[in-house]
């Protein structure tokens, strides 16, 4: 659980390698938070942040191999947006050579809002992760 206090109304939208271009034939309504994949990810106010998840098969078996799969809930209620929204996140890990390299597939759900106090709907996004240890 996060209280954060950056001052009234604090808002930062972030988009993780945000690679996008405003279409300026677009008529549809803009997102509050701009192009790309920006949503809101921190600012004045709470965010409640839970995850789970399981590594099989177990260590005393030594596999070469171990998959870990996971799921996550984030709720997020700040102070310059009227909504409050939820994501989920599920995904999984798959560790080659103990921690030696790591390759991490997920969807996630994010908002979009088109005002303050509306979410237009949720988009989704799959992300694929490898990680190399030397």
């Amino acid at each position: 659980f996060y209280n954060y206090d950056f001052g009234p109304n604090y808002l930062r939208n972030l988009g993780i390698m945000n690679e996008s271009i405003a279409d300026p034939s677009f008529s549809g309504s803009p997102a509050l938070a701009g192009a790309g994949n920006l949503q809101p990810m921190i600012g004045t106010g709470n965010i409640w942040y839970t995850q789970a998840g399981v590594l099989l098969p177990t260590k005393s078996e030594k596999p070469k191999v171990r998959i870990q799969p996971f799921g996550a809930y984030t709720y997020k209620n700040f102070d310059a947006l009227e909504k409050a929204s939820s994501q989920f996140d599920l995904g999984a890990n798959f560790f080659l050579d103990g921690h030696h390299a790591k390759i991490t597939t997920q969807y996630s759900t994010r908002p979009v809002y088109s005002a303050v106090d509306k979410i237009d709907n949720y988009k989704g996004e799959f992300i694929i992760q490898l990680q190399i240890y030397l």
